[in-house]
């Protein structure tokens, strides 16, 4: 069954730590990288929690109608909604390799949307600067920007759960600039051997 209705409360962000705070800003980050510049820029322009406040309202509409659209067009998760999976196809491969203590979820997302990027300049498919622009604006919020050297190994091995992943291949979410997100099929052993060149 859908919900009938979502009440969200931006105020109840005022009790969150610094840490749980930006590890969830993470998460909106990455909508901007795949649908909004616009949304990119408002956060590009601030430069704390005490300037983000204010516009939070605004922020979390725009974040819900994205998802709304996309989950909308693709309600059984089998083509266009896998965009929202950006910076998710190693994030949980991070969270997992430092045993779920190295990263917070939004943070080890954030290594993983930085990682897909600087992959994606390399093989031509993302405007080059594009992993520079995102790496500034997660270092403004203090995520992290680069994640530990993951052995190869264990990289196939994550990945070979990854629910994107069709047998011996998997759908990567690029992002050609910021806010305008695609998918690409690699095999998985190209994709780990992309990793291993950049991490």
């Amino acid at each position: 069954l859908h919900a009938k209705r979502v009440l969200i409360d931006p105020e109840t962000l005022t009790t969150l730590s610094d840490r749980v705070f930006f590890d969830g800003l993470s998460e909106v980050i990455k909508y901007g990288m795949i649908r909004d510049e616009e949304l990119f820029e408002l956060l590009e322009s601030c430069h704390s929690r005490q300037e983000l406040l204010p516009q939070m309202e605004e922020i979390i509409r725009v974040c819900c109608h994205i998802k709304k659209e996309i989950v909308e067009r693709d309600e059984m998760d089998t083509g266009e909604r896998m965009v929202l999976n950006f910076g998710h196809t190693l994030g949980p491969a991070y969270e997992k390799l430092g045993h779920y203590s190295t990263y917070m979820h939004g943070e080890a997302v954030a290594c993983g949307m930085v990682s897909i990027c600087e992959i994606g300049e390399r093989q031509g498919r993302t405007l080059p600067g594009t992993a520079d622009r995102l790496k500034k604006m997660l270092c403004t919020y203090g995520l992290p920007v680069e994640a530990q050297k993951v052995p190869q190994e264990a990289l196939i091995e994550t990945l070979a759960y990854d629910k994107k992943g069709n047998g011996g291949s998997i759908t990567l979410v690029l992002c050609e600039r910021v806010g305008k997100a695609v998918l690409q099929k690699v095999p998985k052993d190209t994709f780990a051997q992309w990793v291993h060149e950049i991490v």
